[in-house]
């Protein structure tokens, strides 16, 4: 029986995501963690699947050549959608109910321009050939796997640093927050598409 997936792709998409080439998707999730990180393990959950919808959703789109961007803008929506994650949570209130709701659009808001960028990396790993949808899938299910695997890490390195250092969630966040921001402006600059 022939197997349902490429094995190397799927490792290409897992171990992709722990190479310093995705530093923006890296980035993206740990600020979407450092936002839900004091909710339940279920918000924490919703927001990561509202993430990966949001990818899901263009990296097929986008694979399939129904969405096209050039790459260099591609390479430019990373640094703003870190721009984003980090600075409109700022304008709700810290007990606001709808917070939980918010981080949800915003992670499929997020998502859906890092789709993009995953996007363009499977295409440069796969030849065109009739298994299309296997390695498509195969690639996918890696970055999932991936995605998952970085989480873990975060959430375990988080929950040990407030643990040994006892730091208050918000001054910790805070300085999270803004090392991301300042790598982001870094890259908002390097990445600008525009002559």
């Amino acid at each position: 029986m022939p197997n349902p997936l490429s094995i190397d792709l799927l490792q290409s998409g897992c171990s992709y995501l722990f190479s310093a080439e995705a530093l923006g998707h890296q980035l993206i999730l740990v600020a979407l963690l450092v936002l839900t990180y004091q909710r339940s393990i279920k918000q924490t959950g919703l927001t990561l699947l509202s993430f990966t919808a949001g990818l899901t959703f263009t990296y097929y789109l986008s694979v399939e050549d129904v969405l096209q961007f050039a790459p260099a803008w591609i390479r430019f929506f990373i640094p703003c959608t870190l721009l984003i994650a980090i600075l409109l949570p700022l304008s709700q209130k810290a007990h606001s109910p709808r917070k939980g709701d918010f981080s949800y659009y915003l992670s499929f808001l997020v998502g859906l321009f890092h789709g993009l960028s995953f996007a363009e990396k499977a295409k440069t790993l796969m030849a065109p050939s009739a298994g299309k949808v296997k390695e498509v899938l195969s690639y996918h299910l890696g970055l999932e796997l991936g995605i998952l695997g970085w989480s873990v890490l975060i959430l375990g390195g988080m929950s040990l640093i407030r643990y040994l250092f006892r730091i208050r969630y918000r001054d910790w966040a805070l300085f999270i927050s803004g090392a991301i921001a300042s790598l982001a402006f870094h890259m908002f600059y390097q990445y600008w598409p525009f002559p």
